[in-house]
């Protein structure tokens, strides 16, 4: 049976996160075959097959360009030898797509219009990694 769990976790701590799955195992093991079931609070929504397969395919684009980013991530440490800021602010020579996505958790894009621009500049540590990607700053601002 191959069963996708999204779950959705709502001011839980972690003891209320397993008991919440606990609850609702027993209903989770009766669901037909392919079939998406989401948890939202108390109750439980199926999705069609089709919209199932649409978000395996999301899924899997997402994963690899995750694994993309940290790909090039990499080469660029490997070819430059520049190392690129990591957990605790050391520097690190394996840095990770996730290492990167924390780095720009403050970013706030302001749109008015058709114009958008950031709420502060990046910083440092940011144009580091969009350094290392290849990508200018004025993708933020530039459509």
């Amino acid at each position: 049976m191959t069963t996708i769990l999204v779950e959705q976790w709502i001011n839980f701590s972690r003891l209320g996160q397993i008991r919440f799955f606990h609850r609702f195992h027993k209903t989770l093991s009766v669901v037909s075959n392919l079939t998406l079931v989401i948890i939202t609070g108390k109750s439980l929504h199926k999705i069609k097959t089709e919209r199932v397969e649409a978000l395996r395919l999301i899924l899997l684009l997402s994963l690899l360009l995750w694994r993309l980013v940290e790909r090039d991530l990499n080469l660029y440490v490997k070819n430059t030898g520049n190392l690129l800021p990591g957990w605790d602010k050391r520097m690190t020579k394996s840095p990770t797509a996730f290492m990167m996505t924390t780095k720009f958790l403050n970013v706030l894009v302001i749109t008015a219009g058709k114009q958008r621009q950031l709420a502060k500049p990046l910083n440092d540590i940011q144009l580091q990694y969009i350094k290392a990607l290849g990508i200018s700053p004025k993708c933020f601002s530039e459509p």
